[in-house]
């Protein structure tokens, strides 16, 4: 079974959104690092990861968090140029996602322990982002539970890979 999450991610790779939702203890992380680990000995696309705590609750610190995870995905030579948040959360949401999308090169970004974060902030940050994805982002959401987010659109329009506990095996 974890050879088919594992085509399942891969696949979800030419989606917007890979959601993977399942309950604790269960693998989750243990797939996506293995994932994680096949992406980056192959050399076929950057990865940035963020696993959320409950200090990500708090809008500003999310957004840091978020933008220091990125560096990860760049070029070289090419800077994200948003390190520390001293913008309005509204400005710096607009600021991160316009840096995000000239990010020149196909990237998957891995947000683990989604259920951490309760802030409606957050989640209309991750839904703006959705509703406009940038064209070289992958986002793959892991959570015990299906997030507020814009998932049944996502599922209508096709633009995402649901991966669950019977996948996990």
């Amino acid at each position: 079974m974890m050879l088919q999450a594992l085509q399942k991610l891969e696949t979800g790779r030419s989606y917007p959104l890979t959601l993977l939702i399942a309950p604790a203890g269960s693998g989750k992380t243990a797939l996506l690092r293995r994932w994680a680990a096949a992406i980056r000995s192959a050399g076929s696309q950057r990865l940035a990861w963020l696993t959320l705590q409950s200090w990500h609750n708090q809008p500003m610190r999310f957004l840091a968090d978020l933008a220091q995870a990125l560096p990860a995905v760049q070029a070289v030579g090419v800077p994200l140029g948003i390190h520390t948040p001293t913008l309005p959360f509204e400005q710096y949401t607009t600021a991160l996602i316009n840096a995000i999308a000239d990010i020149p090169v196909d990237f998957s970004l891995v947000v683990d322990e989604y259920q951490q974060v309760g802030a409606a902030e957050i989640h209309g940050f991750f839904s703006l982002l959705l509703d406009y994805p940038p064209p070289a982002l992958h986002l793959v959401i892991a959570s015990r539970s299906e997030p507020p987010l814009p998932v049944a659109r996502l599922r209508a329009r096709r633009q995402l890979i649901e991966i669950g506990l019977e996948d996990l095996g």
